[in-house]
């Protein structure tokens, strides 16, 4: 009962940010507390087959006529994506130029730059071996404002 709580409050969120009008009377939510885990499972596993089984939930598409429950889904990916950021740890997965990482820039992302094409993840600024930020590297690819918010993120001592 206290994740559907949650789920309406973040429905009214949606509801005041967007402008958006939700009836909740006339709505449902996809799984009761009823729901085992394997049903859960087995109902995401099947979506993940059929709406994106390449890539991951935040790179689907909506495809050609998708279920309602997809498409409900698939459209609070924007939602998502506006809180979501990568904490840096190992940073392999991270790119730098299409995801979300630093924080205090105003759209949490650095502007692409054409200078070097061989740095594309997250970890080829940093020292593999003591676990720093490559300064020479990151002063030479980014803005000055840049430069500075990527190495005010701390990094994991232990990716």
């Amino acid at each position: 009962m206290r994740w559907a709580n949650e789920l309406k409050g973040i429905l009214e969120n949606y509801k005041f940010m967007l402008g958006q009008k939700v009836k909740l009377d006339k709505s449902t939510l996809f799984f009761s507390s009823n729901s085992s885990i394997r049903d859960r499972e087995l109902i995401s596993r099947a979506l993940r087959a059929k709406y994106y089984p390449n890539t991951d939930f935040m790179q689907a598409k909506l495809g050609n006529y998708p279920l309602y429950t997809w498409r409900s889904i698939w459209e609070t990916r924007k939602v998502l994506q506006d809180g979501m950021a990568w904490r840096v740890g190992s940073s392999e997965n991270i790119s730098i130029w299409q995801d979300v990482w630093v924080l205090r820039l105003e759209n949490q992302r650095v502007q692409e730059s054409a200078s070097d094409y061989s740095v594309t993840k997250v970890a080829d600024l940093i020292g593999l071996n003591l676990r720093q930020w490559k300064e020479e590297v990151i002063t030479r690819l980014f803005s000055n404002k840049e430069a500075e918010a990527i190495l005010d993120i701390p990094l994991a001592k232990d990716p």
